[in-house]
């Protein structure tokens, strides 16, 4: 009994396992589906320029890039209040946006001068970890990561080039310039940041360790092996299910205020 017991164990762990590691492994063919809503409030260099990038970017490589979609910020009524809220409500996994004053701020610092000039304030990438924090760390996140610093580069380089042209002979100006080589950058907002309960593995194992205990203080010949086995993994699964809900009910019902 003892042996037949293990072998439905194991068999069971291992379905489990391997359901999950051909969920995991199929994770990276699915890129596309994990929506990056680029939304512009600019208009001027800034978010045009972004939003050519990001439809550059999935087309060249449709299957294995993240869906990016350029929206204005007119359906958004240009305001970053309502792009969270539809963050929220899962119309996208990350939202680019393009601050409505980030052209004009960027060129003012370069025609006036302005030494307080925040380059990080031009654009915000907002995201929820909690929403699924394996899917986003390991998959989306390091990807959407390089291609905003990839965009901060190539706009940079794009516009030192075209000031450099304009500003020849201007001393003013080309100290101007020297004093801001980054026009624009990001800033990353996690409204959701996902926090792992640190009783759950303890809980989970031990869970799963109950049927051998049963086993050895030979209260076995009480309980069907069957009836063990199952209220062990419901056990594990409910466990799983009630923490996780908790945890993203806290999140979406706090009043987090991340972008003014």
């Amino acid at each position: 009994m003892f042996v037949t017991f293990c072998v439905l164990l194991v068999d069971i762990v291992m379905g489990i396992l391997s359901i999950y590691w051909g969920a995991d492994h199929s994770l990276q063919f699915n890129l596309p589906v994990f929506t990056v809503a680029v939304i512009d409030f600019d208009g001027g260099e800034v978010g045009p320029c972004l939003q050519q990038m990001a439809a550059a970017e999935r087309t060249a490589n449709p299957q294995m890039t993240l869906g990016y979609e350029s929206e204005p910020g007119s359906k958004y009524d240009f305001s970053n209040e309502r792009a969270l809220h539809a963050l929220k409500h899962e119309d996208f996994w990350f939202g680019i946006v393009i601050q409505s004053n980030a052209t004009a701020a960027m060129n003012y610092a370069y025609t006036t001068g302005n030494t307080s000039y925040d380059p990080t304030g031009s654009i915000h990438l907002i995201y929820e970890e909690g929403r699924n924090a394996l899917t986003i760390n390991d998959l989306a996140y390091p990807k959407i990561l390089s291609f905003m610093n990839d965009f901060v580069l190539r706009f940079a380089k794009q516009k030192q080039n075209s000031l450099r042209t304009v500003n020849a002979g201007d001393s003013s100006a080309q100290e101007r310039q020297t004093e801001n080589p980054i026009p624009v950058s990001f800033t990353v907002f996690n409204t959701a940041p996902y926090i792992p309960s640190i009783a759950e593995a303890a809980t989970e194992i031990g869970t799963i360790c109950k049927p051998s205990i049963f086993v050895q203080s030979g209260r076995v010949n009480s309980v069907p092996f069957t009836d063990l086995i199952i209220i062990s993994f419901v056990s594990i699964l409910m466990f799983g299910a009630l923490s996780e809900k908790k945890r993203w009910e806290k999140y979406r019902l706090s009043d987090t205020t991340y972008i003014a």
